[in-house]
C-alpha cells in the first residue's frame, strides 16, 4: 500500500493519488473489494487521497460487489455531486438501480431502468432482456400493465431467439387480454406468440387468436386452424382440440361431411387428460347427431 502523506505540497499530493489509482486498479483486477473501501474510505477520511470521481467510483463499485446496498446509495449521491453534469457510466447506473431495487424503492428503480433502457445499443440484447424482465416484476407489483406494455413492445425488435419472442409475446398478449381488456391487442400479440412451432405457449395462443376470430371471421379461423393441424410433433391434446373446433365451425355451417370428418379425428384421439375427455364425448355425440340427421334428410328427400 503507498504511503499517502498528509500535509505535504500540492504536486506531492498529486503523486500520491495518481500512486493511489494504480494500487486500486490492482486490486479491482483481483476483486479485493474489502481492501478497497477500507483504503478509498480512510483517504477519503484523512484528507490523504483527493475525493475524485476515480475514487467515487472505485468505492461504488466496491460496496456494490460487497452487496451493501445501503451505503452505496448514500455513496452514490456524493459521487453524483462531485461528477457534475459528466454523464454516468453505464455500469454505474446498473448498480444504482439494482441498489435502489434491492431497497425497495421501486419507483425509483424503474426511472432508472428505462433511463438505462434508452442508453443500451441494439446489440446489448442479454442487458435489455434483463431490465425487461425486472420491470416487468415492478411493474407487475405497483399494477401498472400499460407501463410494462410499453417496456416489452420496446424491447421486442431486439430479440434474437424464437423462444424469447414467445416469451416476450405472450406476456404482452395476456396483458392486453387479461389485465388491459384489449382483445384486438391481444390477438395482434398471440399472433406474434406463434412461431411455427408446437409448444405448448404456441398451441395456446393459436387456440386464443381463433376463438377470437371466430367472433371476427370464420374463414380466417378455419384457415389458421387448417394450417396447424399440419404441424409435425402436434401432441393428442391438441389435435384433439383443434379438430373439435373445426367440427364445430364447419357443423355451424352446415358443412356436414366437413363437420364430420373433424368430429372423427377428435374422436379418436387417445392418452387425453381426464379433464379433456368432455371433448371426446362430444365429438362422438355430434358424429351421431348428424349421422341421424343426415339419414332423415335424405330419407324425407327420397320421400318427395
Amino acid at each position: 500500500q503507498p504511503d499517502l502523506s498528509f500535509g505535504i505540497p500540492q504536486i506531492q499530493i498529486d503523486f500520491c493519488n495518481f500512486l493511489g489509482e494504480k494500487q486500486v486498479e490492482q486490486w479491482i483486477q483481483q476483486n479485493q473489494w474489502k481492501t478497497i473501501r477500507s483504503f478509498v474510505e480512510k483517504g477519503l477520511k484523512d484528507k490523504r487521497l483527493t475525493p475524485s470521481v476515480y475514487f467515487y467510483e472505485a468505492l461504488l463499485l466496491a460496496k456494490f460487489n460487497l452487496k451493501d446496498h445501503k451505503s452505496f446509495l448514500q455513496t452514490y449521491r456524493i459521487y453524483r455531486k462531485q461528477k457534475g453534469d459528466k454523464p454516468t457510466k453505464l455500469e454505474l447506473s446498473m448498480m444504482y438501480a439494482e441498489s435502489l431495487d434491492s431497497q425497495k424503492k421501486i419507483k425509483d428503480a424503474s426511472r432508472e431502468y428505462r433511463q438505462i433502457l434508452k442508453r443500451l445499443s441494439k446489440k446489448e440484447v442479454e442487458k435489455q432482456i434483463w431490465i425487461a424482465r425486472r420491470l416487468r416484476d415492478i411493474y407487475e407489483k405497483l399494477k401498472y400493465f400499460k407501463s410494462l406494455t410499453i417496456t416489452y413492445r420496446q424491447v421486442f425488435p431486439v430479440l434474437n431467439t424464437p423462444s424469447l419472442k414467445i416469451e416476450f409475446a405472450y406476456l404482452l398478449a395476456t396483458t392486453y387480454l387479461e389485465k388491459l381488456k384489449d382483445p384486438n391487442q391481444a390477438a395482434y400479440w398471440f399472433q406474434k406468440v406463434d412461431q411455427g412451432g408446437s409448444s405448448e405457449l404456441e398451441m395456446q395462443a393459436v387456440w386464443n387468436v381463433v376463438e377470437y376470430e371466430s367472433s371476427q371471421s370464420v374463414s380466417k379461423a378455419v384457415q389458421r386452424l387448417h394450417n396447424v393441424t399440419q404441424r409435425k410433433k402436434l401432441n393428442a391434446k391438441w389435435k384433439l382440440l383443434f379438430h373439435y373446433q373445426l367440427g364445430v365451425l364447419y357443423q355451424n355451417q352446415e358443412k356436414w361431411n366437413n363437420a364430420l370428418n373433424h368430429y372423427k379425428i377428435a374422436s379418436k384421439q387417445q392418452s387425453i387428460p381426464q379433464d379433456l375427455q368432455v371433448y371426446v364425448r362430444e365429438s362422438q355425440q355430434q358424429i351421431q347427431a348428424i349421422d341421424n340427421y343426415l339419414k332423415q334428410l335424405q330419407s324425407s328427400q327420397n320421400v318427395n
